[in-house]
């Protein structure tokens, strides 16, 4: 499945690129106004797929606070304000 992710993340990647150069060489205002406007929305479709991958990773890195080891062996001690 995370194979197929990637796939579609660089196929709207190349989507972006050709809706960006699209819009340089259309002649109508409103045309090339539009094509942007989708390379906007296409951007915004990766980057929070992008932000999903990172978040489900950084997941899988932390720990689960109910660990009884890694509890037991932090110090909870409360030490005097000067």
């Amino acid at each position: 499945m995370e194979h197929i992710g990637e796939w579609m993340l660089g196929y709207l990647r190349k989507h972006v690129d050709d809706l960006m150069r699209l819009s340089f060489e259309v002649k109508d205002r409103a045309a090339s106004l539009e094509l942007r406007e989708m390379a906007d929305e296409c951007r915004i479709m990766v980057s929070l797929a992008d932000i999903n991958e990172l978040a489900a990773g950084i997941k899988q890195q932390t720990f689960a606070i109910g660990d009884k080891d890694r509890l037991s062996n932090m110090n909870f001690e409360a030490k005097p304000l000067r």
